[in-house]
């Protein structure tokens, strides 16, 4: 597998302007550097000659924080040497210290490009050779602008530098530009008043652009520093900040805070993406959740901290949420009677929907009558009874129609039905636990004590959990032995694929030939709203019971993301942090396409999968090159996805591993045989042409591998 990391499309816009051959680059740099008119610009300012001053401190301390690097830095260069104005994360404290070769600094770049120099990971890109001064600080991504005098002359760099690798965006160069335009200021207009006010109105600019809330404090955790967006947190004022402490401004978490804040201000170390949560008074009533990240910051008059927060509320809570629903979905699936049934139900089920009560009812064979397996508070005349699917209620409405059934008051009620089973409850949701091939075998009840409205109901994860229910009461109920247990779960979970406006959608699976027959590849079509589907497939590494189990997971974990509308390009990470969680550290392959049928674009990405293959209406066939990184459960850094436009009769292909590895086959290969075969077959319909592509994979040979296989048509 390539491991050079994934960059986006901002950062590759950025490389093919400017030269990355070595030697070309070598030309240019020292073209730039030696320029004379350049040189003399340099020397004619004096800061060759002067110590790290206070001048550029706030501003490469801004640099640093607004982007939350490692270090921040403004360096000068001439032909010969380069010096450090400010340095932030680093200790400067002989003269000495300060001046380096020309050869040896970053800045050499950006003088050589006259442009932003942008480096991602430094040990794959062939452009740049680390100093030993910044290999010894662990220096692996750099992000430098050209700072400049009043005439355009390129004096220098301002940047700031990872430990770790970073795909560089946009908004972090046009923030380093904004900066850069401060520092110029201070080379060319002194100290005056105006230049100062100046320099203060972009500063104020570059906070009020930041869509995160940013402050500055003291040692007594006293405001110096608030930009729009934490006021905003706060409810509160920016002037009313000013001089006040965290305990005046929001006592709520003011503890919890200092007592982050305190060991930053000691040890120097930073604290980030650290979660709060608690009540400001912007809403004092509702519970908020926030990410803080906190760096100290030297200045001439002691030190202070810097303060970013983002309100991560709906993302804590969909995560929360997403937990929740993966651990019902593991400890459903090692029930085996049902009383663990009923114990997962009381244990979890209610609390996952905020809800007064849960009860799944068990269906008999014929579907005909049911018994209520009833949560602890129900009268056990309820619990013992038996029910009939004529019954004029909801629980029988809904095995009638294998359709959820929601109540949303007792009025509701006493419109629709006339059977009083469930009359203390304000309002319900009763779900049909069905099979894999649409047998009812049970119903789940939700009951609230408040009122709700019809889309108030949470139609896609009662229907997720009403799945997972029914697919282990087909299995307890059954007994079958392992294999065929864990089989069915699969079949189950491999569920056919959801109807949606403007597409269809054809889906295939067939197991490896091996012991079991198990394997980790699946499938999903996941509705997003009316006009945007998730196509899914995945593979999870390994064979057998333990990796279709895993399998389940991963898939529920990413189908549940999607129905939240989590960001495509956060959809892995959020996974990984769930999974993670849980324990679940198993890697897996992952390609996720949405497909937006009211904008007719396809955005793509991939964790470590192969690519889909599109048809275009004419016949025409290619890849689809999805935004990449490393496989699921790795940990690698969020990448944007990738979005292509499509007209109305494209198809799209997905596909594991297992259509088109061949026992003794390059993978290369295979995939160019694969391509070749769809662009035989692309007249056909979706099913037809899966058809047509399984069967060609599985004619005449032993299938080593399970393989998934999903197509869509699009209009």
């Amino acid at each position: 597998m390539d491991d050079t990391p994934t960059r986006g499309c901002f950062y590759s816009d950025v490389m093919r302007q400017h030269p990355t051959d070595p030697d070309e680059l070598a030309a240019l740099i020292e073209a730039r550097l030696t320029d004379p008119v350049r040189v003399e610009a340099v020397h004619t300012t004096g800061l060759m000659d002067l110590p790290v001053g206070r001048g550029f401190d706030r501003i490469s301390n801004l640099a640093q924080a607004l982007l939350g690097a490692s270090y921040g830095f403004i360096s000068i260069i001439d032909e010969e040497n380069a010096g450090w104005l400010a340095t932030v994360g680093t200790k400067v404290e002989k003269p000495s210290d300060r001046t380096i070769p020309a050869s040896e600094s970053m800045a050499q770049y950006v003088v050589a490009y006259d442009d932003a120099f942008l480096v991602s990971d430094v040990e794959h890109d062939e452009r740049v050779e680390l100093s030993d001064t910044l290999q010894g600080y662990g220096v692996r991504s750099w992000a430098g602008v050209p700072l400049r005098d009043q005439f355009g002359n390129a004096l220098g760099a301002l940047g700031v530098s990872e430990t770790a690798t970073r795909d560089w965006t946009e908004t972090d160069v046009a923030l380093l530009k904004d900066l850069a335009q401060i520092a110029t200021d201070e080379i060319t207009a002194g100290k005056t008043a105006r230049d100062a006010a100046r320099s203060e109105a972009v500063l104020n600019a570059v906070l009020a652009r930041a869509p995160i809330g940013i402050a500055l404090v003291d040692s007594d955790f006293r405001y110096e520093i608030v930009n729009e967006t934490l006021a905003e947190i706060n409810g509160m004022p920016v002037d009313d900040h000013i001089g006040r402490t965290m305990s005046e401004i929001v006592p709520d978490v003011a503890d919890a805070v200092m007592a982050l804040l305190r060991p930053v201000f000691e040890t120097g170390e930073a604290a980030t993406g650290v979660e709060v949560s608690g009540h400001t008074a912007a809403a004092p009533d509702v519970e908020r959740t926030w990410s803080g990240s906190y760096y100290r910051i030297e200045l001439a008059d002691g030190p202070r901290v810097g303060i970013m927060i983002e309100d991560i509320t709906d993302r804590a809570a969909a995560r929360r949420r997403a937990l929740s629903l993966a651990r019902i979905a593991e400890a459903l699936a090692k029930a085996d009677s049902f009383d663990d049934i009923a114990e997962v139900v009381n244990a979890d089920v209610a609390a996952y929907f905020d809800a007064m009560i849960a009860i799944v009812g068990l269906w008999d064979a014929g579907s005909k009558s049911a018994r209520f397996i009833a949560a602890d508070g129900i009268a056990e005349r309820v619990e013992q009874a038996t029910y009939d699917i004529d019954d004029d209620a909801p629980y029988a409405l809904a095995a009638r129609t294998r359709q959820i059934v929601t109540v949303g008051s007792p009025a509701e009620r006493a419109e629709r039905f006339t059977s009083d089973v469930g009359a203390a409850l304000v309002a319900e949701a009763v779900v049909p636990c069905l099979t894999s091939d649409g047998s009812l075998v049970g119903s789940m009840t939700i009951g609230w004590n408040h009122p709700m409205a019809a889309d108030d109901f949470p139609i896609p994860q009662l229907q997720t959990v009403g799945g997972l229910i029914g697919s282990v009461v087909e299995r307890t109920r059954l007994h079958r032995q392992r294999r065929e247990l864990i089989t069915e779960l699969q079949n189950t979970l491999l569920s056919p694929p959801c109807e949606q406006p403007n597409i269809t959608t054809a889906v295939r699976y067939e197991p490896a030939e091996d012991a079991t027959g198990l394997g980790g590849d699946w499938f999903d079509v996941v509705a997003i709203d009316e006009h945007r589907t998730g196509l899914v497939v995945g593979d999870v590494v390994g064979h057998g019971p333990s990796a279709a189990a895993r399998m389940s997971q991963i898939g529920s974990t990413i189908a549940q993301l999607l129905i939240l509308d989590t960001p495509l390009d956060r959809v892995f990470s959020e996974a990984e942090r769930v999974l993670s969680a849980r324990s679940i550290d198993t890697m897996a392959t992952v390609a996720v396409i949405v497909a937006d049928t009211q904008n007719r674009t396809l955005t793509s990405i991939s964790a470590g999968h192969l690519p889909a293959i599109l048809v275009h209406p004419g016949g025409e066939t290619e890849t689809l090159e999805p935004a990449l990184r490393p496989p699921l459960c790795t940990y690698d850094r969020p990448v944007a996805p990738t979005a292509v436009a499509y007209e109305p009769g494209t198809k799209v292909v997905l596909f594991t591993d297992g259509l088109i590895e061949t026992k003794d086959g390059d993978i290369d290969t295979d995939m160019a045989r694969l391509l070749g075969l769809t662009n035989a077959v692309a007249g056909l319909d979706i099913e037809q042409l899966l058809d047509r592509l399984v069967s060609d994979v599985t004619r005449g040979r032993t299938q080593f591998d399970d393989l998934a296989a999903l197509a869509a048509e699009l209009y």
